[in-house]
This record gives structure tokens, sequence and C-alpha cells, in this order.
């Protein structure tokens, strides 16, 4: 059994004190004690359009306490605020605003050192964070592996998302600082999605963080995998750099390094007025350019340089996996989001979308190989049969603001995986109605169809799901031998002999992978 969604309420521990880097809600309902000192903590929510409910509950250990709780928008304009006050028994305010459009907001909470027991509760147009079958809230297009280690599961979803949607963005904001001019920023404005973001408000800053995530996730969890170093590009970019600067003073993309405080920053250039390429680092095509380059840049901290030939001298002697140039390095990332090695989610992306990924990887593979280097070129590529490797990626229907008439289960298929082994597939089942199923079966059926040389005639499996409560799932992984995750599409059907009384009937059957058939059908 697992829990699928609504989490306890946050504790204290758990709260951001960086405004850059508020913690995702991923409940309504915000519970806690004062500490005996002033504290503010940040939050992160996407509300809709309307109106948005803040109901405050608040004493003091003695005599009396304030505190301060506002919210602001993507541009850092406070729209709501509310100053409470309170003796030792809890008092309870309610209060409202207006939303005016669906966009990411961030809360912000103080307390002064009087501050009893408080509790703050959210609702109406509140959209809440997801979580994974391990517990984590993760933004959309990332998933987990067996391990519950968070990766990139579809590279279009993902480069949707804001920073502020996302937990790791506060280790990112520890682990390298971003400035402009040499100021560290304090706040990168974002609203979701990033494809309807004004180009204005898609700054430098907020296309080097969306690069630096893509680097977090993009082979966590993974060892042994890069010829230079042991670990993750992600570790072996932050045991050397410790910033970026974004300057007008430079004239190159980028250059490294530079010192500031003594420590090692990228110095980047703004892209200023180029809209095309402000435009184009929204998506994929134009932000792994920005990444491949961050990598090439970060080699350069290892002590390789580049020399002069064929009339240039940004030149790289030769392409050696045993001692990768700076051009190397990018030219070997390249190929490894075009193979697979890094899978990124390319594979989950709608056909056409995959093959313009391809031209372009392979363009600029080709450029690299045969303009940046002096001899010992890097070998020529071709487009693979399976391009970014295989679709890992799972569906997520079950959200917190699921809901269903009072009493009624509704049970869904809210994932459906492959295990390791190429013949086990794992089915995330969960009820996202209020009122509790019986146990009932679910069937898991290979749409391959009629073909004597898979070995067998059985294209079902079926498995029981026990009661569930509200809330709450329940996972199984399934054999089936002889045939393989590759003998798909496939669909999971739960309560496949519709026992159980829903308030939804009609969703109850998920098919993947999701570029198959479809994604959802109804029984």
């Amino acid at each position: 059994m697992v829990a699928l969604l609504l989490a306890a309420a946050i504790a204290a521990a758990y709260q951001s004190n960086d405004r850059i880097s508020p913690t995702p809600l991923k409940s309504n309902l915000i519970k806690g004690a004062g500490t005996g000192k002033k504290v503010e903590y940040y939050y992160s929510f996407t509300a809709g359009q309307g109106e948005v409910s803040v109901t405050v509950d608040l004493k003091a250990t003695s005599g009396s306490t304030g505190a301060e709780i506002e919210i602001f928008n993507r541009d850092g304009a406070k729209i709501f605020y509310y100053y409470p006050n309170a003796i030792s028994t809890t008092e309870r305010t309610a209060k409202s605003f207006v939303n005016p459009s669906r966009q990411l907001l961030i809360l912000r909470l103080q307390f002064d050192r009087s501050a009893g027991d408080y509790q703050i509760k959210l609702g109406g147009a509140v959209e809440l964070a997801q979580t994974t079958q391990c517990g984590a809230v993760l933004p959309d297009g990332v998933g987990v592996n067996a391990s519950c280690v968070p990766h990139i599961t579809n590279i279009e979803k993902f480069l949707e998302t804001c920073p502020g949607s996302d937990p790791a963005t506060s280790t990112i904001l520890s682990d390298f600082e971003i400035r402009r001019e040499n100021v560290k920023a304090s706040f990168i404005p974002c609203t979701q999605p990033i494809s309807k973001l004004p180009l204005k408000d898609y700054t430098d800053q907020l296309i080097l963080l969306q690069a630096l995530r893509v680097i977090y996730y993009m082979d966590r969890g993974m060892s042994g995998h890069l010829p230079w170093t042991k670990g993750t590009v992600y570790d072996w970019l932050k045991a050397k750099v410790h910033g970026f600067n974004i300057t007008d003073q430079e004239t190159a993309a980028a250059r490294c390094c530079g010192q500031i405080d003594g420590k090692l920053f990228v110095t980047m250039k703004p892209l200023g007025n180029d809209d095309f390429n402000r435009d184009r680092r929204r998506v994929w095509i134009g932000l792994q350019g920005l990444v491949a380059l961050i990598g090439h840049e970060r080699r350069h901290a290892d002590g390789i340089g580049h020399v002069t030939c064929k009339g240039s001298d940004n030149m790289d002697q030769s392409y050696d996996e045993k001692n990768l140039s700076a051009f190397g390095v990018q030219w070997w990332l390249t190929r490894a989001w075009l193979n697979g090695t890094i899978n990124i989610g390319l594979g989950c992306l709608a056909k056409e979308k995959i093959d313009e990924i391809a031209e372009w990887h392979l363009s600029e593979a080709k450029g690299w190989r045969e303009g940046r280097f002096c001899d010992s070129l890097p070998p020529v590529l071709t487009k693979p049969a399976l391009v970014g490797g295989k679709c890992n990626e799972v569906q997520s229907p079950l959200t917190v603001n699921d809901s269903s008439p009072t009493g009624l289960p509704d049970l869904v298929v809210v994932r459906i995986s492959f295990e390791p082994s190429p013949s086990q597939i794992r089915v995330l089942v969960g009820n996202a109605g209020d009122g509790a199923s019986t146990s009932c079966y679910l069937a898991l059926q290979s749409l391959a169809g009629d073909d004597s040389s898979l070995g067998t005639k059985q294209r079902v499996w079926s498995v029981k799901v026990p009661s569930l409560d509200p809330r709450k799932g329940f996972t199984e992984v399934i054999d089936v031998s002889p045939l393989t995750q590759t003998n798909g599409p496939w669909r999971a059907t739960v309560d496949r002999s519709n026992t159980v009384k829903e308030s939804n009937e009609s969703n109850n059957s998920l098919i993947f992978p999701p570029n198959s058939a479809g994604k959802r059908e109804s029984r």
C-alpha cells in the first residue's frame, strides 16, 4: 500500500526560509508552532482565476503575538496581505482575494517570538503540488526510478514548469549563485507554463536556472556512464564552479572561469535583444545548447584549454574519450541524449517532435565533428532506431484536487511503468474518491494482437486489488513472460468486472506507452 495524495500538514522543520526557493505546497493546510524567535517561511502554489480564501488560526504562547501573511505574484508584486494579532487563546479570521488569472504565487509567513500554535488554510482556486508513490513532490515531467531517485521522464513537460514548483530549486541555488552584473539574484519570477510566459519575462537568469534544473535531474542516480568523471554531470559541475555571472562585459557566449570573492564563476553573455534564441530556449532544441555549453566551460576548469589549427584558435586537438576536451564533452553529451545513454524522455514525445530533435542533435554533432577538432575526429553519428531511448514516462492522473460525490470511491489506474526485468511491468492503482472501495481485480492486457511468434496466446494477466480507503493506493509487479515490455502497448483496467460502484465509471483504464492508441480509455 502506498500513500498517493494528501500528505500530512507540512511540519515547520521542512519549511523554506528562502523566497527564491519556496516550498511547493502539497497540502492546503499549513500547521506549526512558534520557535521562540522571529521566523519567516516561503511557499509556492498555483492558483487559478477566481477567489482564493485564507483562513488563519493563531494564538500566543503568552501575552500577545503578531504575524504577517503576504502573497506575491510572479512579478514580486504583493496581491494579498493580512497582519493578524492574537492573545493566548486561538483566534480565527477568514480573508479572501480575487486572483485575476492562473499563475504561480508565493506565500510568505512571518511569526514573532511570542507565536504559539498556528494554522493557515487555503481554499478556492488553489492547485497543489502532486506527490509520487515515493512521497516526493515533483514537477511535471519528472518521475522516480525503482530506488525513488527522481529523473526527467519527459523533457517537453519538464521545460513547461517553473523553478518555484520544483523542490530541487533550493538545492540548486544553494550550490550555485546566479548573478547579474555581479549582483546575486534574490528572486527569479516565473509563471507556468513557460510556453505562455511573455518573452520579456523569460529572463537570462530564468533560462540559466532552467538549464541547471535539467543538469540536476538528467542523469541523477547514474554512475560510471561519463568517461571524464565517476558521478553525475551535476556533481562534476558543482565540484569546482561556484556560480554564474551574466554580464554585458562578456563578449563570448560563455567563459570559464573568472573569480568573485575567490570562487570560480562562469561568466555568460546575456541574450539582449536576441528574441529568436530567447524564445527557442523555452524548448529542448534551444536549451540543450546551453546545457552542453555549461559542460564545455566546466571542462576548462579542469585545466583543459583550446589549441590553434585550421585557421582558428578555438579548436581542440583530438577527440579522445580517455581525456575528453571541451568540445568533446559537448559532442559526447549530444550523442548521449540522442541514443538514450542519458534518457530525458525524448522517446515519449510525438513522432514529429522526436524527428525534429534528432535532426537537430545530428546537425550539431556534425558541426562540432567537422569544425572543432584538428585530428582524430569523433565518429559519424546516424539516427538511432530508438531516439532518446525507451519511453519510461508514467501517467499521473490522480491529483490532490480530485473529488467525487460523498461516500463513493473512484478507482483509477495511476500509472504503468517498466521494471528493470524486461518481462516485468508495474501497475499502480488508487482510489481518488472519498469513499472506501471493496476488493476487485486488475487486468493487464497486451495489445500486441494475435502473433504466433510470441510463444503464447495469453494476452491478459489479472491480480486481486484489496479494498482501498480514500486517497490510498495499491501497486503490483506483473510478470508477463514469455512476453516482454516491447510487446505492447499495454492496457491496465481496474475493477475489470465492474463490481465496485463508483462516482466515475469511465476512467478505469490506462494505456502505456502514452504515444500508443490513447492515454486513458472509458470502460
